[in-house]
């Protein structure tokens, strides 16, 4: 998790509900990222990350472990229109 906190710093969030992964969630994550974990090489991004429940505090998530850093986001095509809507959604809430 060190790294991971070195790379994402999260500035809004939704979490959609994943109803096909036993309770589990898209975390759709609007913030800033690093590939080099340097603060200077930050860039805003969208991330979508599957989250093992509904905790919405990015750094509580981060602690209790919910967050499947490792596990790609692999979205149900039956849910990508909800992703998709969260994505849009930030992305006009964070783009003022």
């Amino acid at each position: 998790m060190e790294n991971e906190t070195l790379v994402y710093d999260e500035w809004d969030h939704i979490l959609v509900p994943a109803p096909g992964h036993g309770g589990a969630f898209y975390r759709v994550f609007y913030g800033s990222v690093s590939w080099t974990r340097k603060i200077e090489d930050m860039v805003a991004a969208v991330v979508v990350f599957m989250q093992n429940d509904g905790t919405e505090d990015f750094q509580e998530a981060k602690s209790r472990g919910v967050i499947q850093w490792h596990l790609p986001a692999h979205i149900f095509v039956a849910d990508l229109p909800r992703v998709t809507q969260a994505i849009q959604t930030l992305s006009e809430r964070n783009h003022k």
